[in-house]
């Protein structure tokens, strides 16, 4: 069985944060793992700090290594993925509507193969969710609903993700705050699949979903004893393997 679904799910719950305009590199402290995903750009007068984060923890994953939070209090400026706080305005869920539901008149057995709409609607059923309630949705916003939903399960919290954590703290000490992307540019980039594309993501969802739980501990013990080596190699598995679903 191919895992790359499971590492593009894994790619996706890792993002660079950057804290600007610090002067200082955080010290080590006895607490902490020799490593942490955190590195530091210096120049004559200031430093970056750029920090891989994860976008689901568990609250016990709290508190963060000192050394984050240092290189946050140093610095004056937050740089995340996404404005956060615009995940919470009215008008996102809107346009996840817009972009991810079928046209009108359209539903998921019009869209996808026999196969792929059983063993949807048996994951859905395994998982305590009413297929009823997405069988409007395209393939792809289905299959990361599907992974947001068995990870919840499991515990991960996207309101426990390090880039929130930060976000909330700027917010509170008034430090600015910059975006990379916009939601619209994040979403784009899974509404521009092709058919086939979305309904391959679909498919490794049902067939790889049950062993995200597995593969997400491993990533996150690689990433809080700052194993970049093993991180990789986690996140690099699989993408070798061929394409069949059978």
């Amino acid at each position: 069985m191919s895992k790359r679904l499971t590492r593009i799910c894994l790619a996706a719950l890792l993002a660079m944060t950057a804290f600007g305009g610090g002067r200082a590199a955080p010290a080590d402290t006895a607490e902490s793992p020799q490593h942490v995903m955190l590195w530091s750009v210096r120049g004559a007068s200031n430093t970056v700090y750029l920090l891989g984060s994860v976008h689901l923890l568990r609250p016990e994953h709290y508190p963060l290594d000192p050394r984050m939070e240092a290189a946050y209090a140093d610095s004056q400026v937050l740089v995340t993925e996404v404005d956060i706080a615009r995940l919470a305005e009215p008008d996102v869920q809107q346009l996840v509507v817009a972009r991810g539901d079928l046209p009108a008149g359209q539903t998921l057995r019009d869209v996808i193969s026999p196969a792929t709409l059983a063993g949807t609607e048996k994951l859905l059923a395994d998982m305590g969710i009413d297929p009823a309630a997405f069988e409007t949705h395209k393939p792809w916003l289905l299959a990361m609903t599907l992974t947001m939903a068995k990870l919840t399960q499991m515990g991960f919290d996207p309101d426990q993700g390090v880039d929130v954590h930060f976000d909330a703290r700027a917010r509170r000490d008034g430090k600015p705050i910059v975006a990379l992307e916009s939601v619209e540019q994040q979403l784009a980039i899974f509404d521009d699949l092709s058919p086939e594309d979305s309904e391959g993501l679909l498919r490794f969802t049902i067939l790889e979903v049950n062993t995200i739980g597995t593969e997400i501990d491993r990533l996150i013990t690689a990433w809080q004893t700052g194993d970049f080596d093993s991180l990789q190699a986690i996140l690099l598995e699989g993408f070798g393997d061929g394409c069949d679903f059978n």
